[in-house]
C-alpha cells in the first residue's frame, strides 16, 4: 500500500484514492491550534469514508524532541486533544525530523513523556535511521524519513 504524507493543503479522500494511495498520514494538533497543515474533522471523515487508512503525526517544529520529557508530555496532550476531537485512537507519530540526534537520551525522554500521556502502544517515532534506532523500546511504531545512509 502507498501512503501519502502532505501538509500544504486539504485534499479530498477521492483525490487521494484515485491517485493510487491506500493510506494517508496527516498532521494533528489540538482543535484550537489547527492550521492548514493539520487535518480537521471534515477532512478526516472524508478520508475514512473513501476507504483510506489514516495515521497521525504531531510536529510543531523540527526541534520538538529537544525539550525532552516535559515537551513530550505537552505535545502528547495537544496531540491527544486533536485525536479525541477526530475520534482517532491509533498510533500518533512524534518526530525528530533532522539528520542528527543531538542528544539520544533527550529524544528517548521526549518519547517517554508522550507514552506517559498516550500509552506506549499509541506512540510512534518518526525520523532518520539514527533516530529510529535510538527510539527502539521507546515507541511502538516507526516511520523512517530520508535514506538509510542518512
Amino acid at each position: 500500500m502507498y501512503w501519502l504524507d502532505y501538509s500544504a493543503a486539504k485534499l479530498s479522500g477521492s483525490t487521494i484514492k484515485n491517485a493510487g494511495y491506500g493510506g494517508v498520514i496527516r498532521y494533528i494538533d489540538a482543535p484550537d491550534r489547527l492550521r492548514t497543515k493539520h487535518t480537521n474533522l471534515a477532512e478526516y471523515n472524508d478520508h475514512r469514508t473513501n476507504g483510506l487508512v489514516v495515521r497521525l503525526v504531531f510536529q510543531n517544529t523540527t526541534t520538538d524532541a529537544d525539550g525532552g520529557y516535559a515537551a513530550g508530555v505537552a505535545n502528547a496532550q495537544r496531540a491527544k486533544a486533536g485525536a479525541d476531537y477526530l475520534g482517532y485512537n491509533g498510533v500518533i507519530f512524534f518526530t525528530n525530523d533532522r539528520t542528527t540526534v543531538p542528544n539520544v537520551q533527550t529524544w528517548r525522554d521526549y518519547l517517554r513523556g508522550a507514552s506517559d500521556v498516550l500509552g506506549f502502544q499509541r506512540v510512534g517515532a518518526y525520523g532518520f535511521q539514527n533516530a529510529l534506532n535510538a527510539a527502539i523500546g521507546h515507541a511502538s511504531a516507526f516511520w523512517q524519513s530520508g535514506r538509510g545512509s542518512e
